[in-house]
């Protein structure tokens, strides 16, 4: 018979893996399709990493192991920060121009924001995504427009207090439950 202690630990964990923005989720998942995909074989001479803004996994990008010229761990901050300063200062991110360019030295795409230097999409990249360089390049500025669009919706006043409603009502549930796993116990025991 598991104690009220499991119990509460159970819903306790239960209530803080819910993802409490129950709008996002459905855009999340379809985002985050991409972090699950299958790596190629030669995955031991690359370095991957996920680029994240405002809590949420949108893309990964990568760098050969052996490249000292930009760590990824550089070329992700470098991306997050750049995301973040467009969520910071951008008031319509529906309408803010997200652009895709070749640079005709590299003919590799490059992904502004707002005429900001964001990103080069490499060869590695694409190729962590089963794609070609160019459609790789389409889809982010896509999975980037959400997340800003994602962003400006979760920090409207009516998101933040359908939160916060939802907060409150899983604390009420965790301490009405432990209240009834208490007085059960107490029955079950006979005290």
């Amino acid at each position: 018979f598991p104690s009220h202690d499991r119990i509460v630990t159970i819903v306790t964990i239960f209530a803080l893996n819910y993802n409490l923005s129950g709008q996002a989720q459905p855009d999340i998942l379809k985002l985050n399709w991409l972090m699950t995909r299958s790596i190629n074989s030669n995955a031991n001479n690359i370095d991957h990493g996920a680029v994240h803004v405002e809590g949420y996994s949108l893309f990964l990008v990568s760098t050969p192991t052996s490249n000292q010229k930009v760590p990824l761990e550089q070329r992700v901050k470098g991306i997050e920060a750049e995301l973040q300063y467009a969520v910071d200062h951008n008031a319509e991110p529906e309408t803010i121009p997200i652009t895709v360019t070749v640079d005709p030295v590299s003919d590799q795409p490059v992904i502004s924001i707002n005429d900001r230097y964001l990103m080069t999409v490499t060869d590695l990249d694409a190729q962590l995504q089963g794609r070609d360089r160019q459609g790789w390049a389409t889809q982010i500025t896509q999975i980037i427009r959400d997340a800003l669009i994602r962003a400006k919706l979760e920090r409207q006043p009516s998101h933040l207090l359908w939160q916060g409603g939802i907060a409150i009502a899983i604390i009420l549930s965790i301490l009405v439950l432990n209240r009834l796993v208490k007085r059960w116990q107490n029955i079950v025991t006979g005290k």
